[in-house]
């Protein structure tokens, strides 16, 4: 796992705007919400054990400046959600499953919901650069196309 934690947001976003000319549907994004709980979560270095954990997993960690973190990686998600279920109590594959509005875990298929994900990388790296947001027209994100 690559672990990103300077200039996450640019780094995010040029992760996505380059993941969409190529195929992405076997990639998954695990979104933990956590800017609420981020000082205890630093407190009890939870952040610094679940990096540890998922070290020897291939993908990419994202911290981001509003103690949010997105995981990026390709393939199954138990071995993930096993490694974090460890250190996150809640966070259970039949909760990212069925997420409620509030829950502080979200999962997107990037297959299926890559809208979503490229929404997300692009309010992220607005909100850190708004003067971007300013001069960068909106479009929509595509799907990669193929034949």
């Amino acid at each position: 796992m690559k672990i990103v934690s300077r200039n996450s947001e640019a780094r995010l976003y040029e992760k996505a705007k380059m993941m969409e000319e190529h195929p992405h549907a076997s990639w998954r994004c695990l979104h933990l919400r956590l800017a609420e709980h981020y000082q205890y979560l630093r407190h009890h270095d939870a952040l610094s054990a679940i990096t540890q954990q998922l070290e020897s997993s291939d993908g990419f960690m994202y911290f981001c400046h509003d103690g949010d973190i997105l995981i990026l990686f390709q393939g199954a998600l138990r071995p993930v959600l096993g490694t974090l279920g460890e250190r996150i109590d809640g966070l259970k594959p039949e909760q990212l499953l069925h997420p409620t509005k509030d829950s502080p875990f979200l999962l997107l298929d990037l297959g299926t919901q890559w809208q979503e994900f490229y929404r997300i990388c692009q309010a992220k790296y607005w909100q850190i650069f708004p003067e971007a947001a300013a001069f960068t027209p909106y479009r929509e994100p595509q799907q990669a196309q193929f034949s």
